[in-house]
């Protein structure tokens, strides 16, 4: 598992070395029950929608919390985050966790 917190150059390796991994975009406030999972090959968290600009995945109100296994973001969520609304699913990539 990786936390990235204002690095995006070093986020956006991680996302496309690992095309079938997931991703939680995360508010960065340590109150925020914002939490919302994607797979990295999901282009509102990957990078290749053209209208990004630099520093827009982890250096302004979102940190990126990365791993291969969907049920590790879940646990992390739990461990650190009061949670007050349901993780949620993008729906536009719609991911599922590994059987």
């Amino acid at each position: 598992m990786a936390v990235f917190d204002n690095d995006d150059r070093s986020y956006l390796t991680w996302v496309n070395n690992f095309p079938q991994s997931f991703v939680a975009n995360v508010l960065r406030a340590p109150n925020s029950n914002y939490f919302v999972i994607h797979q990295t090959n999901c282009a509102t968290i990957n990078g290749t929608k053209k209208d990004y600009t630099e520093n827009s995945f982890t250096k302004n109100d979102y940190i990126k919390i990365c791993t291969h296994n969907y049920h590790e973001l879940t646990d992390w969520a739990q461990a650190n985050r009061i949670r007050s609304k349901p993780i949620k699913n993008c729906g536009i990539c719609k991911p599922q966790a590994e059987p």
